[in-house]
């Protein structure tokens, strides 16, 4: 108990119920990975859906269901049955500042202190991503950062930081710095408007998110030192010239037999090839050979000066994991790099 809440937790330590002096009571469910994929306020329910990153992408409530479009930050929501849109403004933060409708007319506005208590709230319209665009549980006033809980009113979390990795404090909020940091994960703070090689720190990492999702293959923690190595020196925002891109495929089609061989060394495992059991299962495979390597991606593309080392290139079956996967439309890499 804080004095206002009383909380219970499962066996995970994950806060499973909350009851209110008033009386009203929360109750969180997980999913197996460890998200809140329903709740209880009072006895309604409400249900979300995650993406690859472990942000909301979807909410049912009375049957209504909202759909939550996303790119680094909330930017626009879509509600069902009524297909009404409704679009979001955000602060260097991530924080929602208002809310517009689809004629551009301001329907809720939200102003906060550094630990995230709402200033000034005007809502027309009801809005549970607010500050650092995390979700507020309207009973307990605590924001769900999917790791843990955070109380504003008390500038702390109401458990732990499981890495203990971010400060003495395992419960203070960013090191009790929240004009320079924010968390919106629960896990570790982030520094305000970070850019890692001209690109948001935040996508980059979701698209290494992408990658291993896709290729089902971790990124091994050398291989990520080296590419924020590299980015922290080279800036990969724009394509690079013609003719320098040119020169790197032609010393990329030159080597690949070393660089798969590179990088299979380094990652101590024998570089991928498709099997005929793999080509007779997946009719996508068909136009593949036994033994036949697979494709190497740069995870920096070579349009924008992805230079061809181990480091920078992952195998990548085509055209599942490769075109299909990492090169989707609605991809991270069609994001960071439109023209790669």
């Amino acid at each position: 108990s804080d004095g206002n809440n009383t909380y219970e937790y499962d066996a995970f330590r994950r806060t499973s119920k909350v009851t209110t002096k008033a009386g009203l009571t929360q109750i969180n469910r997980y999913d197996a990975e460890g998200l809140r994929c329903e709740m209880e306020e009072n006895g309604k329910l409400v249900q979300f859906i995650f993406n690859e990153n472990k942000e909301v992408i979807a909410e049912k409530e009375d049957g209504n269901i909202t759909r939550l479009i996303r790119s680094s930050d909330l930017w626009a929501r879509e509600s069902e049955p009524e297909k009404i849109w409704y679009h979001y403004a955000s602060d260097e933060q991530g924080s929602t500042i208002f809310i517009t409708d689809a004629e551009g007319e301001v329907k809720n506005r939200y102003t906060y202190d550094a630990f995230g208590n709402t200033i000034e709230s005007e809502e027309q319209i009801p809005n549970r991503y607010q500050y650092t665009g995390q979700q507020l549980d309207p009973l307990t006033q605590q924001y769900y950062l999917r790791a843990r809980f955070y109380n504003p009113a008390i500038a702390r979390f109401t458990q732990e930081d499981e890495y203990h990795g971010d400060g003495l404090n395992l419960y203070a909020y960013c090191a009790n710095d929240p004009v320079d940091y924010y968390d919106p994960s629960g896990y570790y703070k982030n520094p305000v408007g970070e850019t890692i090689g001209g690109i948001s720190r935040k996508d980059w990492e979701a698209y290494l998110n992408d990658i291993e999702k896709c290729t089902n293959r971790k990124i091994s923690k050398e291989q990520k030192e080296l590419l924020e190595k590299y980015l922290k020196d080279h800036d990969v925002s724009q394509p690079i010239d013609k003719a320098v891109k040119n020169k790197i495929d032609a010393e990329f089609n030159k080597n690949k037999k070393h660089l798969r061989n590179k990088w299979a060394e380094k990652n101590g495992i024998d570089y991928p090839v498709y099997t005929q059991e793999q080509i007779n299962s997946n009719p996508k495979y068909r136009n593949r050979i036994a033994g036949e390597a697979y494709d190497l991606h740069h995870i920096i593309p070579r349009a924008y000066g992805g230079p061809n080392e181990w480091w920078n290139m992952i195998p990548a079956g085509r055209p599942v994991e490769h075109q299909g996967g990492i090169h989707r439309k609605d991809g991270f890499y069609k994001k960071l790099f439109p023209k790669g």
